[in-house]
């Protein structure tokens, strides 16, 4: 659930163009383990290496049974 999820909010960053800002929230129905995140950063980080943008992440907890969810707001130039 979690690789489908950063796959797709990737795929919908790469077409934003000059990316200034990125604020990303994750929502799991438990604390999300180390790796987890570390994909998560990993693969947006990858993708906005070269634009230097800034990136700010969240994480909180939801009552939804089996969830994961990634919400991002993203400014450009």
């Amino acid at each position: 659930m979690i690789k489908v999820a950063t796959h797709k909010l990737v795929s919908q960053l790469a077409k934003a163009h000059d990316t200034k800002g990125l604020f990303l929230g994750m929502q799991s129905v438990q604390a999300l383990p180390l790796e987890s995140m570390a994909y998560v950063t990993e693969a947006v980080e990858g993708l906005l290496s070269g634009d230097e943008a800034s990136i700010y992440y969240s994480s909180s907890s939801t009552d939804e049974f089996n969830a994961f969810v990634l919400k991002a707001i993203y400014a450009e130039d």
